[in-house]
């Protein structure tokens, strides 16, 4: 799409803003900087490009600013020195949070349950960690999870044949092999600065969902005064909609129990829209 044909429409702007990711609003304000038409007719009024780079570099800033991931407290010094680095906030997770989480309050996250010195007792000791696993893979709030160890295979081999009761490799394999089947295969990362960059970037995926940003694009359409308008759904109730929510995104980021909340939205209706931008 031409530069001047996404700025000539408020919807795709609109959606651009709601749906997009941080990726693709650093790249609309690099297209606005680099523009040489400086103006364009919009409806009769005049739309700069001063006006696009306003909106998405305000967007970027406040996507970083509110960002806030999550590490728990009782992580080694070491680790939440590092963390804070990287934006993350001293919290405290509870079972099936893991220690690290993509966001404080959000109702889908992505949860990251780290084992170091302790991986080798969890599995073979205390067996916490299929606990914790089982939290989190039952936590309606986790959208992803993931296992992650920061020593290398080479690293819990030696510890393994270091015990003072050295345990078989082939043990060590089986207990592994477990974890894979649980939906849980330990990603093995022997650098702590490494390692934060992975929980980063996993991180970030969070905040990406092309696809459901073309369902929602493709679902709503948007009339005057921002009011949204879904299938099956009146004026008077995509009204009501917004009220409660604040923001298309709201509406769309909103569980059927939620949807319930609003009067006149009934449960088949709450699951239709639902299913519609899910």
């Amino acid at each position: 799409m031409k530069f001047s044909t996404f700025v000539s429409s408020p919807k795709i702007i609109q959606m651009k803003l709601e749906y997009g990711n941080i990726a693709d609003w650093i790249a609309i304000a690099r297209q606005s900087i680099a523009e040489k038409q400086p103006t364009f007719e919009l409806k009769g009024d005049t739309f700069t490009i001063n006006d696009v780079q306003d909106l998405f570099l305000k967007k970027v800033g406040y996507e970083y600013v509110k960002r806030k991931p999550c590490i728990d407290h009782r992580e080694l010094d070491e680790m939440i020195d590092l963390s804070k680095e990287f934006g993350f906030e001293v919290v405290q997770l509870k079972l099936g949070e893991g220690d690290y989480q993509s966001e404080r309050y959000d109702t889908q996250t992505i949860n990251i349950e780290r084992k170091d010195n302790d991986f080798i007792p969890s599995l073979f000791h205390d067996k916490h960690i299929y606990e914790q696993l089982n939290a989190m893979r039952k936590n309606p709030n986790v959208k992803a999870s993931y296992l992650i160890c920061t020593k290398s295979w080479q690293q819990i081999k030696r510890d393994m044949e270091s015990r003072h009761k050295p345990l078989p490799r082939n043990l060590l394999i089986s207990y592994v092999g477990e974890l894979a089947l649980m939906g849980y295969p330990p990603i093995f990362v022997d650098d702590y600065r490494d390692y934060m960059d992975l929980v980063e970037y996993l991180f970030d995926a969070y905040y990406k969902n092309v696809n459901r940003a073309k369902r929602i694009n493709n679902a709503i359409s948007i009339k005057e005064k921002n009011i949204i308008k879904f299938p099956g759904v009146s004026d008077k109730l995509a009204e009501r909609l917004l009220e409660k929510f604040g923001s298309i995104k709201g509406v769309c980021n909103a569980t059927p129990e939620q949807l319930l909340e609003v009067k006149g939205i009934g449960e088949k209706t709450a699951q239709e829209i639902y299913k519609l931008v899910n």
